[in-house]
């Protein structure tokens, strides 16, 4: 079981000790702040700007407590960035603009986040979370670096309107181009942080149309969960998030379980002992507890292959209603999952 904390103040408040013993052997924390201006990292690091170093106390804090901490970082969107050499192009109104998120086609861009994934590696965690900006969406990727490597793999010029038309060849081939350079990243990250650290544990979190849709996650995202597989990646994070998708696709209560329980079973299928389910523990907008009995029908929706979950957003505060759903729900820490 893991708890994903959005709050910074996690990393100050939550007692690794008290969380393993209720039954939640990963914690995985946010270790970065997009806020543009007031953005930056929350460990030492030498790429990015570091607000407060406060993840290396929580680390100490967990040795004795045989918890994992697992730091939730991004990939892309340092908003704070605002170099417009390391940044990507996205095509608006007929002309390209500069965007706040790093360029996955730039080689000089893509060693800063190596860098600083290397530099996390090292900290002491036991994972690390990657966002869900490891992603190039439509209309994004278009800086010179990208159409540069669009001509290279397809042989044909880079005419941004052919390649945004969708049905076209050029359009097909620039939607491989993009899948298969975010995987290279995610191979990157991947390798340069067992590199310095053999034993840590690399997760992606994972739209929830990517398992149901490979036409479309290829095309939104430039996912492909198949050719994301071979990146190396340990854990893939399933945000099966069932009131957002009420919310997007405009569903039932029992429809949103009826699309929980089939996505969930795509995913399996296909990343087997790799995933981990994503639930929600608060809903987004009111940040209220999602109730018992919702949270126990969905739950009940688990395949039985499926033995990890992750709820979030969690506060350190909710550890008592935590240990009460541990009990209900009768789930203990197994052995071979500890450290996991």
């Amino acid at each position: 079981m893991y708890a994903q904390f959005h709050g910074e103040d996690a990393l100050a408040r939550i007692n690794p000790l008290q969380w393993r013993a209720a039954g939640i052997d990963g914690l995985v924390v946010r270790v970065f702040r997009n806020q543009s201006d007031h953005g930056g990292l929350l460990f030492e690091n030498p790429e990015f700007r570091v607000i407060k170093p406060m993840l290396s106390s929580l680390v100490q804090r967990s040795q004795s407590s045989g918890a994992s901490i697992w730091a939730w970082m991004i990939a892309r969107r340092f908003d704070w960035v605002e170099d417009p050499r390391f940044l990507d192009c996205v095509f608006r109104s007929g002309r390209l603009e500069t965007i706040r998120s790093l360029d996955l086609f730039n080689p000089d861009a893509v060693k800063r986040v190596l860098a600083v994934y290397r530099q996390l590696a090292q900290s002491g965690i036991s994972g690390i979370l990657i966002q869900d900006d490891l992603i190039i969406r439509n209309r994004e990727g278009l800086s010179s670096w990208g159409r540069a490597r669009y001509v290279l793999e397809s042989g044909t010029p880079a005419h941004i309107p052919s390649m945004l038309r969708r049905g076209s060849s050029d359009h097909a081939a620039w939607i491989d181009t993009k899948t298969r350079r975010v995987c290279e990243v995610l191979t990157g990250i991947v390798k340069s942080c067992k590199s310095v650290n053999p034993d840590i544990r690399i997760g992606l979190n994972l739209y929830y149309e990517t398992p149901l849709d490979s036409v479309q996650s290829r095309e939104w995202y430039a996912h492909d969960l198949d050719l994301l597989l071979t990146s190396g990646v340990d854990r893939v994070f399933l945000m099966a998030y069932h009131r957002q998708m009420a919310a997007e696709l405009n569903l039932t209560f029992e429809s949103s379980l009826e699309l929980f329980s089939r996505l969930v079973k795509a995913a399996a299928a296909v990343c087997g002992e790799k995933l981990v389910v994503k639930i929600q523990w608060r809903d987004w907008q009111s940040d209220e507890w999602i109730p018992d009995a919702e949270m126990d029908a969905v739950l009940d929706r688990l395949p039985a292959q499926v033995n990890r979950v992750c709820l979030t957003p969690v506060a350190a505060e909710d550890l008592p209603r935590m240990r009460r759903l541990l009990a209900r729900r009768g789930w203990r820490i197994l052995p071979a999952e500890a450290g996991q």
